[in-house]
């Protein structure tokens, strides 16, 4: 049950970013090196159109070879797929990562109606694939990449994204 005075809050809080929130960057005009972290929020849209976004892409390898912390979520790591090098392949081959997980699609519903698995599509790309129990807080660090496997896995991905920013 959501307390008035929690709803209250957010909506003082959407009130307060509400001109930013109608102006959103846009990903080809952002410096990189203007950030400390970036963070790729999950549901479908990464799947849509994020993993084939040059713009993403540059700003992930600019991310990675600068040391920042790169921390998406859930299918957030679709945009890593976006992240090639000249001659067409993968930055993020060999990493360690967890993602929402090809069994988590298929128990939710979803997996019918995706154009591709995103955790199938991951280890064909050469991800180190790592999964923990479906619909549980999980998160995998490996260096400066840091990814939750589901919405579970948002509050312990904020925490630790916290500690390596400290």
């Amino acid at each position: 049950v959501v307390g008035q005075e929690n709803v209250d809050h957010f909506r003082a809080y959407l009130d307060a970013i509400a001109d930013r929130l109608a102006k959103p960057l846009v990903l080809a005009d952002v410096v990189t090196a203007d950030y400390d972290a970036i963070v790729i929020p999950g549901g479908h849209g990464p799947v849509e159109d994020l993993y084939k976004d040059a713009d993403i892409g540059r700003i992930l390898i600019e991310a990675d070879r600068a040391g920042l912390i790169i921390a998406p979520v859930c299918h957030g790591q679709a945009a890593l797929l976006a992240a090639k090098d000249k001659e067409g392949n993968w930055f993020f081959a060999g990493r360690h990562m967890t993602s929402f997980s090809d069994e988590e699609e298929v128990e939710l519903g979803t997996a019918d109606n995706a154009p591709w698995l995103l955790a199938d599509t991951l280890r064909k790309s050469g991800a180190v694939y790592e999964k923990g129990p479906n619909w549980g807080a999980y998160v995998v660090i490996d260096r400066n990449l840091l990814s939750g496997q589901n919405p579970a896995s948002s509050g312990p991905l904020a925490d630790a994204v916290l500690k390596a920013l400290a």
